[in-house]
């Protein structure tokens, strides 16, 4: 039942479930000052965030696109996985699925699994780039092993959808890359 939900809802609804923060490097000496201003960034971007999507809540799209946007440049993926959910959808900008691709692809190759789930699916469709089965089936592949439960069912939906498509041959091409893969700098709890 919850799957057929999902299934209806628009992939790119998978909004951000987590807020990441990269932890400044620091000489000893300044660890401490360090530790307190990282402290305070993380508060601060907790409350940018909640206010931004509260912006998006409320059909104030333009708002929270620059909200999102900021945090997105500082490397949070959640906020990155909405930039691109905006600009899929022309919600506060102009529609241009390739920018979208663009910022899914960031949030996925830092190992957020809603942006890997949507990133797949662009790869599936070709919207907002070149369509390439192997590397949607890539990306379902690690969404269903790194996913909780409801992204895991998600992406094996969508991956039977697309290993329909595909020889056996091709398909082990995409299960090797799908393990062999690794973030370019994860996720900090």
């Amino acid at each position: 039942m919850i799957l057929k939900y999902y299934l209806k809802t628009p992939l790119y609804i998978m909004l951000a479930l987590c807020i990441s923060v990269a932890q400044p490097s620091a000489a000893p000496a300044q660890v401490k000052v360090a530790q307190v201003k990282v402290a305070k960034i993380k508060v601060d971007w907790g409350k940018r965030y909640e206010t931004a999507l509260e912006n998006y809540h409320d059909g104030k799209f333009s708002i929270a696109h620059k909200e999102f946007l900021a945090l997105a440049d500082v490397g949070s993926a959640p906020a990155q996985t909405l930039v691109g959910h905006m600009y899929l959808n022309g919600e506060g900008v102009e529609k241009s699925p390739g920018v979208a691709a663009m910022w899914f692809y960031r949030a996925a190759s830092r190992g957020y699994v809603p942006a890997q789930l949507a990133f797949g699916h662009v790869r599936e469709t070709g919207n907002g780039m070149q369509r390439n089965l192997v590397a949607a089936a890539m990306w379902y592949m690690i969404v269903e092993k790194r996913g909780n439960e409801k992204l895991s069912a998600l992406a094996k939906t969508f991956l039977e959808r697309v290993s329909k498509q595909l020889t056996p041959e091709v398909l082990i091409t995409a299960r090797n890359k799908a393990n062999r893969w690794r973030p370019d700098n994860e996720l900090t709890p």
